[in-house]
C-alpha cells in the first residue's frame, strides 16, 4: 500500500494545489507542491509549509492526506469540509506557543506517517487501498 501511495503523491501534490490555486499566490505554488511532496516522509518539514500557507497550512496538508485516500470525493461534500476546516484553523490562535494551528498540523502529518509506515490502515482496514 505504501508504495502504491507513494507514487501518486507527487501527482496528488501539484493535484491539490491547482484544485486550490485561485487561493495561492503564483509564487507558493512551486514550493508549497516540493514540500507537499513529502507529506509521506519524515524529510516533510512543517515550518516550510507554514512560511508559505501561514493559517492555511491544515487546510492543505489534510487536504493531501485525505486524497491519498480519495476520501474527499468519496465521503465528503467539499464545500462543507472546507469550511469547516477553514473554521477550526482560524478558531485556533497563535499566540498560545503550543497548543495552536501549526501543532495541530505537525500532529496530524505525524499521525498520518505512523499509520502509513506501520501498515495501520491495511490493518484495520482504515482506508481503500488505491487502485
Amino acid at each position: 500500500m505504501f508504495r502504491k501511495i507513494s507514487k501518486t503523491v507527487t501527482l496528488l501534490a501539484r493535484s491539490t494545489i491547482t484544485k486550490y490555486q485561485n487561493n495561492i499566490a503564483p509564487e507558493l505554488i512551486e514550493p508549497a507542491t516540493k514540500e507537499l511532496e513529502k507529506i509521506n516522509t519524515f524529510e516533510f518539514n512543517i515550518f516550510e509549509l507554514d512560511k508559505l500557507f501561514g493559517k492555511k497550512c491544515l487546510f492543505h496538508v489534510l487536504n493531501e492526506i485525505l486524497n491519498q485516500y480519495n476520501y474527499i470525493d468519496d465521503h465528503l461534500v467539499e464545500k462543507k469540509y472546507v469550511n469547516f476546516i477553514n473554521e477550526i484553523s482560524e478558531g485556533y490562535n497563535r499566540d498560545i506557543p503550543y497548543h495552536n494551528d501549526l501543532h495541530a498540523t505537525d500532529v496530524l502529518q505525524t499521525t498520518h506517517l505512523i499509520i502509513l509506515k506501520s501498515n495501520l490502515a491495511k490493518v484495520y482496514n482504515l482506508f481503500k487501498e488505491i487502485k
